[in-house]
């Protein structure tokens, strides 16, 4: 039953109690590589503290893009860089709405970036404690072969108000509920 492989789920990261009390969730992030060389940010997130709300869709960079200033993704969706203290340096609202340009094919700014990374690290540390919530549409699938170990799988429909990569992605999860794999 779906209901009970989010609980085990849920268990094995660290239980609803814990997940809720805590308010946020902060951890040490340096990403890179050639999805963000291609589009010519290969250094943007490099050594950030990410702080994650468990509340709503807010994460807070620091230092981003450099020392003295943060990047913050606000529950709206609206990206921002400001100062330590709050002061605006820069912001957009919709983001997502001008990754449909031709600009967009060839290079990201830090507002690009930020939106992109906020939003993936928002997802990969809100799992699976979102997946209670009841705009969220979980359904298991039939279970998933790797290497000989039998894994379940989660089909999960993230609400339209969620920035996200995808309205739906896939979780596989062992058999105590850790998530083993996503896509």
């Amino acid at each position: 039953m779906t209901i009970d492989i989010i609980e085990q789920a849920v268990a094995a990261h660290g239980g609803a109690d814990l997940w809720e009390s805590a308010g946020e969730v902060s951890v040490r992030l340096s990403s890179g590589g050639l999805a963000f060389a291609s589009k010519l940010q290969g250094h943007a997130v490099r050594d950030v503290e990410a702080r994650v709300s468990t509340r709503g869709q807010r994460v807070v960079f620091a230092p981003y893009p450099r020392p003295g200033l943060r990047g913050v993704l606000d529950d709206d969706g609206t990206v921002r860089i400001e100062t330590e203290e709050g002061g605006p340096v820069e912001a957009r609202a919709n983001p997502r709405e001008a990754f449909g340009d031709l600009r967009h094919k060839l290079w990201w700014d830090r507002l690009d970036i930020l939106y992109f990374a906020t939003y993936a690290m928002w997802t990969y540390i809100s799992t699976p404690f979102v997946f209670t919530r009841e705009d969220y549409r979980v359904v298991e699938l039939e279970p998933w072969v790797d290497e000989g170990e039998r894994w379940r799988r989660l089909s999960v429909t993230f609400p339209e108000h969620v920035h996200t990569h995808s309205r739906e992605q896939i979780f596989h999860l062992d058999e105590k509920g850790v998530i083993r794999r996503h896509d």
